[in-house]
């Protein structure tokens, strides 16, 4: 099995040649990728990311669609950062639903967000996606080693019981990291779409502490 890395260098595959693992950049044949099992390497970035998917976003805006166009341009551009956050993670989070039938929900992608200090010294998970991208784009991105699987059954079993449990070593496919990250960010929509959504609640925000 071939093993596939995104980095700041770029889509780098390790194919065992001849009794060894020989590195090659597949960065230009990048859809065909989609559905391998992938790792990103310590130190890239959002904006590293998407540098490697501008050559390919006639495909990627079909396959993927959420306006990659608009959100890679967004992410390019410098920007004022968002400090309050430290880096970026993508990670498994499922929730096993038994109160009204068993379903288990969040396996079709992995979860996007923004992790900032928390008072005791860990982190905390951010919302990003009322956020502009060139805020976070310079901060690194990370995959979680590990899935997390959430009880939502009946409120006395949540408190009881929040944590189903957690499995170490979960897998992610290029197709899921991409796929995860721009569900996220396209939450309000496209860019333009986002700003007026949020320029309004601030507004009436703004109004209710007058």
């Amino acid at each position: 099995m071939d093993k596939l890395t995104l980095s700041a260098k770029g889509l780098l595959r390790e194919k065992w040649e001849d009794k060894k693992w020989v590195t090659s950049d597949v960065s230009d044949k990048l859809p065909f990728y989609l559905f391998h099992e992938c790792k990103i390497a310590e130190g890239t970035t959002l904006k590293d990311i998407f540098k490697l998917l501008q050559p390919h976003l006639d495909v990627l805006k079909v396959v993927i669609n959420f306006w990659v166009e608009e959100f890679v341009e967004e992410g390019l551009q410098e920007g004022e950062p968002a400090n309050e956050i430290k880096y970026l993670k993508l990670d498994w989070i499922l929730e096993d639903n038994d109160y009204e039938g068993r379903e288990l929900s969040g396996n079709t992608m992995p979860h996007f967000s923004g992790q900032g200090d928390d008072l005791g010294g860990g982190y905390i998970a951010y919302g990003i996606s009322h956020l502009p991208i060139n805020a976070i784009s310079h901060l690194e991105v990370k995959l979680e080693g590990f899935c997390i699987c959430n009880s939502i059954g009946s409120l006395e079993e949540r408190i009881e019981n929040p944590i189903l449990y957690e499995h170490p070593c979960p897998q992610y496919t290029l197709g899921n990291i991409l796929y995860g990250i721009f569900w996220d960010l396209s939450f309000y929509g496209p860019p333009k779409e986002r700003d007026k959504v949020w320029s309004k609640r601030w507004t009436e925000l703004e109004d209710m502490d007058e």
